[in-house]
């Protein structure tokens, strides 16, 4: 019964992107399967992923080079030792 649904499913997206057309005729009925619309979409959706693992990479790669500035610059820092008090309330 899954099997089915998903079937299904998967038949109506089809449908919604494009990818299957339905036409009927007195004698007939028919189902075609738009396999260069599928592969322009594919290739678009490629493309689209593509760019947005670049942007991820550049992204990561920047936000890296800001942490390893912050860390030189608090190993750098030559600021004076402070002495805490830590008051008890006994």
């Amino acid at each position: 019964m899954k099997g089915l649904l998903v079937a299904v499913i998967v038949v109506l997206l089809a449908a919604l992107f494009g990818w299957l057309s339905f036409s009927t005729s007195p004698d007939r009925a028919t189902m075609n399967v738009e396999l260069q619309e599928i592969q322009e979409d594919t290739q678009g959706l490629v493309h689209a992923t593509e760019e947005l693992a670049e942007q991820t990479a550049e992204g990561v790669e920047k936000v890296g080079e800001e942490i390893d500035e912050h860390i030189d610059v608090d190993i750098q820092d030559d600021a004076p030792e402070r002495e805490i008090e830590i008051e008890s309330s006994r």
